[in-house]
C-alpha cells in the first residue's frame, strides 16, 4: 500500500497541528497562567507599596507638625487637675479672684468617687469656694471659670447680697458672698496603662 502525495501532506499537516496544539496546551498555557499570577502579584505589591508610601507621607507630616500637636496636647493636659497635689488649681482660683478684686477661700470638699474614675477615667475632685467682694467681680469670676482652660463643673452656686453700710443703691458698690461648689477633673487612663 502506497501512500499518495496528498495523503502524505494531510498526515504531515495533521501531525504539525497535533504538535502545535500539544505545545500550546502543555507549554504555553502553563506559562501564560504563571505570567498572569506574577502580574497579579506585581499589582498587589504595587498597591501595598503605594499604601506604605501614603502612610510614610502621613507620618512625615505628623513629624513635621509634632510641635504644634504637642502644644495642643499640653494645653489639654493643663486643663486637668493633679488629684494628689491640687495646688496649681488653687493658685489658678486665687489668681482669678485677685484679678477680679475678690477675697477667696478655697477648700477641698470630699473624696474622689472611685466608681466614676474606674468607669471612664475622669476623676472629679470637689472644691468649695467662698468669695466675697463686688457682685460684678463675682460674676466675672464665675464667667472666667466657665470659659477658662480648666475642665470644671459648677455644681452649686449661692449668692448672698451684703447690705451696704451707707445704703447706697449704686450696683458698683454692692458686695456679695458667693458660695460655689464645683468639680475640677483629673484624668487617669485605666485601660491603656497611661498615667
Amino acid at each position: 500500500m502506497r501512500i499518495s502525495g496528498l495523503h502524505k501532506i494531510i498526515i504531515a499537516v495533521l501531525a504539525y497541528l497535533l504538535l502545535y496544539f500539544a505545545v500550546i496546551f502543555l507549554v504555553i498555557e502553563p506559562l501564560w497562567h504563571q505570567v498572569l499570577s506574577y502580574s497579579r502579584n506585581v499589582l498587589l505589591q504595587k498597591s501595598a507599596l503605594k499604601l506604605l508610601q501614603d502612610q510614610f507621607i502621613a507620618l512625615q507630616g505628623f513629624k513635621k507638625n509634632y510641635t504644634a500637636y504637642q502644644e495642643q496636647f499640653q494645653k489639654i493636659a493643663n486643663g486637668f487637675v493633679n488629684p494628689y497635689v491640687p495646688i496649681d488649681f488653687i493658685r489658678y482660683l486665687e489668681a482669678t479672684a485677685d484679678n477680679n478684686n475678690l477675697d477667696i477661700s478655697p477648700s477641698l470638699s470630699g473624696a474622689i468617687p472611685a466608681g466614676r474614675a474606674a468607669k471612664d477615667g475622669w476623676q472629679p475632685i470637689g472644691f468649695q469656694v467662698r468669695l466675697s467682694g463686688n457682685i460684678q467681680g463675682g460674676f466675672r469670676f464665675i464667667e472666667q471659670l466657665e470659659r477658662g482652660p480648666r475642665f470644671l463643673e459648677l455644681k452649686q452656686l449661692s449668692i448672698k447680697k451684703e447690705i451696704p453700710q451707707d445704703n447706697s443703691p449704686d450696683p458698683q458698690n454692692q458686695n456679695a458672698l458667693f458660695n460655689i461648689s464645683l468639680n475640677a477633673f483629673s484624668y487617669h487612663a485605666t485601660s491603656t496603662g497611661r498615667k
